[in-house]
């Protein structure tokens, strides 16, 4: 069943290493949920996006805009769906 319209979204993160399937297990699992009915948000990895130097030569800037970007996407995801599903997250 889905959970009370006041309750909070469920939220599934999905962390680990480059190409060990965090991206296709997200998509699955979104899949499965809506076939269930549930209403899911998804984030895709954030630090993609990022407009400043990550990986090896990241700095304190770039962390902290993928921490808050991050942070920001699944906080809203949370408004409308009953499960939100994070490829990577903080």
């Amino acid at each position: 069943t889905l959970p009370a319209p006041w309750a909070t979204a469920q939220k599934i993160a999905l962390i680990g290493t480059h190409g060990v399937g965090k991206t296709t297990l997200c998509y699955d699992l979104a899949s499965r949920a809506k076939r269930l009915d549930f209403r899911v948000g998804l984030v895709q990895e954030i630090a993609r996006r990022c407009p400043l130097p990550i990986n090896e030569n990241t700095t304190l800037d770039a962390q902290r805009w993928i921490f808050f970007r991050q942070l920001s996407e699944e906080v809203s995801q949370t408004a409308d769906n009953d499960v939100v599903i994070s490829d990577r997250s903080v």
